[in-house]
């Protein structure tokens, strides 16, 4: 159990990670939008 939780730490940090890069590109798309 302590080896799951272990593996699904970084997991966790990832998560907020990944879902500011699905805003990024909206966002970078509106900046560079002509």
């Amino acid at each position: 159990m302590d080896s799951k939780i272990d593996e699904e730490n970084p997991s966790i940090d990832d998560t907020p990670t990944i879902s500011d890069v699905q805003v990024h590109p909206l966002t970078i798309m509106t900046s560079v939008r002509p």
